[in-house]
């Protein structure tokens, strides 16, 4: 099973509901079988930060999450979150960006600050 969000800006201007961290966690619950996931943008605020020890560590299988646009505050609680609820990423086969480009090149920023503190993680989690 794959899903594919795409997020876009209200037709008025405003900007559109951008799925948070709980989000993520209640994909996890409802499509225990999802392999692949690809959001156009995710938010993950101090609220997810500050409820972080009361999300589960599930067993969940999610081999590979694209997400385009990943908002966050502090990098390695959204990690850890990410974390929790999809332990078993292919880390090679995840795409985490910025929300802003990078200059000249005109694409995506990789979060690679975030994908380091998935494979601290991983690694801390094998030992």
């Amino acid at each position: 099973l794959t899903i594919l969000y795409h997020f876009r800006d209200h037709p008025s201007g405003r900007m559109g509901s951008i799925p948070s961290a709980r989000a993520l966690l209640k994909i996890a619950e409802i499509c225990p079988c999802l392999v692949e996931l690809h959001l156009s943008a995710i938010t993950v605020s101090e609220k997810d930060y500050q409820g972080v020890d009361v999300y589960p560590n599930t067993d969940h299988g999610l081999e590979s999450l694209h997400i385009d646009v990943l908002r966050c505050e502090v990098e390695h609680y959204c990690a850890m979150i990410i974390d929790l609820i999809f332990p078993f990423l292919d880390l090679e086969q995840t795409k985490l960006f910025y929300p802003y480009w990078q200059p000249r090149s005109r694409a995506p920023a990789p979060h690679t600050s975030i994908m380091k503190w998935l494979t601290e993680f991983r690694i801390a989690r094998s030992e």
